[in-house]
């Protein structure tokens, strides 16, 4: 049996920090751009926020498999 923890807020916390974070460029792993807008994001953000990019992400990442750095 799990036992489950009452943290009220967390959840907003949490996104705060993300987007402090993403602001700064701390730890961004990618970026959009939109008309010749730059935008730094957090790839398992926006993955959990959009199932169209979660997909996309999905199909970059096994086609980058077969890249070989020689």
């Amino acid at each position: 049996m799990l036992d489950t923890m009452e943290a009220p807020g967390h959840s907003r916390q949490l996104l705060l920090q993300l987007n402090s974070q993403r602001t700064k460029g701390f730890l961004c792993d990618v970026i959009i751009v939109v008309q010749n807008a730059l935008f730094r994001a957090h790839k398992n953000v926006l993955a959990a926020s959009s199932a169209y990019l979660k997909s996309l992400f999905d199909c970059l990442t096994l086609c980058m498999k077969d890249v070989q750095d020689v």
